[in-house]
């Protein structure tokens, strides 16, 4: 079975075109084949800036060449129930635009918070291996109570982004654009907090003092009581390049700050993000998975060292790639988004991503 992406959906049906593609040749292959599109593809179909005219051909070219278009059980149940009520079609797609959106912030919100967590987490444990070096008693326990204190953090942040993403999705504001910013403003807001005990244990280091974990995690305690009051969405001025503590390490770098001799500037970030990828997780040999890894570190890497940037439509991306890299029943999966087919690419190991490009490619002049 062939499984589309959204933006080859959108080129078979005709309201996207590319000049140098075979369409005909696309066309043809795709429909002697099996296909299916994920229910994120659907999800992106009726939340589209297309018109209501655009989107119905879509879905009719979809429907006509029987392609499959996957739903949960909830979605099928909403669907039959929305449909028995003779609603028209217009209103049907914005009705069932709302039950996808929230069966996909259901199933996508831990994924998203997650992000927001490691960035303030891995911000925190990397500022104190770089000004507090080596393994010491101190340090084992201060990683083991600041983990539990975090973890009560956690939570709290979960249920932010899932009720603010629900916010967005019911004022029709869903978009990329309002997801990053809502998703920084509640990681600049945890970070004011995080600067405060990063501030507190630098100085308490700097000035040697033996009971300085002791203290800090003292302090964690008294600022994670405040985190859990707080919704962590005021309004507050922020600069996203400077959000990571990872960008004014590097900037240290930059400035001669500290000495780094023969490493250029790539050199460092690999470091820190390794240091930031041994700080959330360690992979058993035998369980590697390199799709998953690569993913990690992509998004690590734009958001804790490329200026703090989250791309949300890179989570859609990431479930309709995890879909096919996992369902025994696909065997290629079209893509014509750069960011996806760099992921298929770079992840050697698998041979369904590599003959997936190959397919691809025999689509162009």
């Amino acid at each position: 079975m062939i499984l589309l992406d959204t933006n080859a959906v959108y080129r078979l049906s005709g309201i996207e075109k590319e000049e140098k593609l075979k369409i005909q040749n696309l066309r043809d292959y795709v429909l002697s084949k099996n296909c299916a599109c994920s229910m994120y593809t659907i999800f992106e179909i009726l939340k589209s800036s297309f018109t209501f005219e655009e989107k119905k051909k879509v879905l009719d070219f979809l429907r006509s060449n029987k392609i499959i278009m996957e739903a949960t059980d909830e979605i099928n149940v909403q669907y039959n129930r929305l449909k028995s009520q003779n609603t028209g079609k217009e209103e049907l797609y914005n009705k069932l635009s709302y039950v996808y959106g929230e069966e996909i912030i259901n199933q996508t919100y831990i994924n998203i918070s997650f992000f927001v967590i490691i960035y303030a987490y891995t911000s925190a444990t990397i500022f104190l291996d770089h000004y507090e070096q080596g393994v010491t008693k101190q340090k084992i326990y201060f990683r083991k109570h600041f983990s539990i204190i975090q973890r009560s953090i956690d939570k709290h942040i979960f249920k932010i982004v899932k009720s603010n993403l629900y916010d967005l999705l019911y004022k029709n504001k869903y978009t990329a654009t309002n997801i990053r910013e809502m998703l920084m403003l509640v990681t600049a807001n945890l970070m004011t907090y995080y600067y405060e005990l990063l501030k507190k244990a630098k100085l308490l280091f700097e000035n040697q003092d033996k009971n300085s974990y002791y203290k800090v995690i003292s302090y964690f305690k008294k600022l994670s009581k405040q985190i859990l009051k707080d919704n962590l969405c005021d309004s507050i001025e922020f600069d996203g390049e400077y959000l990571s503590v990872c960008k004014l390490i590097l900037n240290e770098v930059a400035d001669g700050s500290i000495d780094i001799k023969n490493r250029t500037k790539e050199d460092v970030e690999n470091y820190l993000l390794l240091k930031i990828c041994e700080s959330i997780y360690f992979v058993d040999e035998n369980m590697k998975n390199e799709f998953e890894e690569y993913w990690l570190k992509k998004m690590l890497k734009s958001l804790m060292i490329k200026s703090a940037k989250i791309k949300p439509n890179s989570f859609l991306d990431y479930e309709i790639i995890r879909e096919f890299y996992y369902g025994n029943e696909y065997e290629f999966l079209i893509t014509f988004d750069t960011d996806m087919k760099k992921i298929l690419k770079n992840v050697k190991s698998c041979i369904k991503f590599q003959n997936s490009l190959d397919l691809i490619d025999s689509f162009y002049n």
